[in-house]
């Protein structure tokens, strides 16, 4: 009696895990479809971003400075970072 009991309980439990099998991928399947419509029907070109206004060589120049600022700062980050990570530990004895 309990053979049976347990073959009865091996057979819902597997039926229930193929059951929702097929229906996670029918679910995913309809998804993946609903998907590529919608992007083949709305695709459409978008316009290029207008240029910047400052272009004058003063604003270049500005421009430019910002840039090696900040890529000394990040510089500056990096070599502290370096020095963290390759900080030795002492012997606390």
């Amino acid at each position: 009696m309990g053979s049976s009991k347990f073959s009865l309980v091996l057979f819902f439990i597997i039926f229930v895990a193929l059951v929702g099998g097929i229906f996670f991928y029918a679910s995913r399947k309809t998804q993946k479809n609903a998907t590529t419509n919608t992007l083949s029907q709305t695709a459409s070109p978008t316009p290029a971003p207008a240029l910047p206004q400052g272009t004058s060589d003063s604003q270049l120049n500005q421009d430019s400075t910002q840039i090696d600022n900040s890529m000394n700062s990040l510089n500056s980050d990096t070599t502290t970072i370096d020095q963290g990570l390759n900080d030795q530990q002492t012997n606390l004895q």
